[in-house]
């Protein structure tokens, strides 16, 4: 087994974590259902045309970090996505808390130049992203119980889906790994990650 870095993400990176997320997802059957008629290859070409405007999206409260194969040329392996608590108000300065401290710097995504800012934007809404939305009923239901549970408390990590293997669990962080490297380890290095920044 070789070994596995945590890195922070640039806007480069997104092609690779788009594709990524798809090939992580597609072992879900419930989850490939909400695309009939189309392949994972094809799905994981449209979500890496979105990929980079997805990163540069909302940098003032995601953070992203990437897991990479040193021993395979740095192929992306596993991808993380954290958001700031909700309670951080809309106009204080972009990624800081009440105290003026930056908050988790090392893991956002560097800004880009308005020109590539606007082609990511592009390319992304250029994507098929047609998808079936008939179980979107069940979204609003679910986002109130989340909302509820956490109304009254401030969370830095808001995702609760892990994907590893076939398994699935709740957790406060988003960690998805590619069914062709799903033991690398990657999964337990974030929180190694964490404790450094």
């Amino acid at each position: 087994m070789s070994s596995i870095s945590i890195l922070p993400c640039t806007a480069a990176d997104g092609p690779a974590i788009g594709a990524l997320n798809v090939h992580a997802f597609w072992t879900d059957r419930t989850w490939v259902r909400l695309w009939p008629g189309k392949t994972r290859d094809y799905v994981a070409s449209q979500a890496a045309r979105r990929g980079t405007h997805m990163l540069l999206s909302d940098r003032r409260r995601r953070r992203h970090l990437k897991a990479v194969d040193p021993a395979d040329d740095n192929r992306i392996v596993g991808y993380a996505r954290w958001e700031m608590p909700l309670s951080l108000p809309a106009d204080r300065e972009e990624g800081r808390d009440r105290l003026g401290h930056s908050l988790w710097p090392q893991a956002r995504v560097p800004d880009v130049s308005d020109n590539d800012r606007q082609r990511a934007q592009e390319e992304s809404e250029a994507a098929d992203w047609e998808f079936d939305r008939s179980l979107d009923v069940l979204d609003p239901p679910m986002i109130d119980m989340k909302d509820e549970q956490m109304r009254h408390k401030h969370y830095i990590c808001r995702l609760v889906r892990f994907r590893i293997r076939d398994a699935q669990m709740p957790t406060d962080q988003c960690w998805t790994t590619s069914p062709s490297t799903p033991t690398t380890g990657a999964v337990a290095s974030p929180c190694r990650w964490c404790r450094r920044a």
